[in-house]
């Protein structure tokens, strides 16, 4: 009786052991977090998902990918925008393929909350220090909306800006405020 009384307590341990450590029972921790919550797991998913994201930019660039790009962008901000002709002035600038770069995913750029939950979400990332075969260097900071729950069309990057190393804005992809200054890549004023 002894050893069958031992024999369920330990089942029973076995059991809760198991589930608390995620062996059996919840399969979530498979799926990708929800934004919305403001959660340790789902910040780094989202830096994650936005050094995926800068991979694939990269990737994009070197290669005149033109369809890449826009694949990446919210459905509203390719309606809004001119992506086409924005990316053609990109690719003007930034020639040649890259030889080195660094990822920084960034964070947080902007939130707006409701009951303790997210309503809008906006990570940043930025390429840096991006050295090309025709010697020349860049950065490309982007942003990217994960939760939008007034505009859920907006969910997606938002924009894609060139700039020199120093951070001085060469071109943009995606929307643009009426007010920025954008320069060639010799200094020279475009606006």
């Amino acid at each position: 009786m002894m050893k069958k009384s031992i024999r369920i307590i330990l089942t029973i341990v076995i059991c809760l052991f198991s589930v608390s450590c995620g062996v059996i029972g919840d399969s979530s921790n498979d799926s990708e977090p929800d934004p919305h919550k403001n959660s340790v797991e789902s910040y780094h998913y989202e830096q994650e998902q936005t050094e995926k994201i800068l991979e694939k930019l990269i990737e994009c660039f070197d290669n005149k990918d033109k369809e890449g790009i826009k694949a990446l962008f919210s459905p509203q901000t390719a309606k809004d925008n001119s992506l086409d002709s924005q990316i053609d002035k990109v690719f003007e600038i930034y020639d040649g393929k890259s030889l080195s770069y660094e990822i920084k995913s960034g964070g947080i750029a902007g939130s707006a909350k409701k009951d303790g939950v997210y309503t809008f979400l906006e990570y940043d990332g930025e390429l840096k220090s991006i050295k090309t075969d025709t010697n020349k260097s860049f950065s490309i900071w982007i942003s990217r909306c994960v939760v939008n729950d007034d505009e859920p069309n907006k969910v997606g990057l938002t924009r894609i800006t060139l700039c020199r190393e120093n951070g001085v804005k060469l071109a943009p992809i995606g929307d643009v405020s009426q007010n920025e200054t954008f320069y060639n890549y010799d200094d020279t004023d475009l606006s």
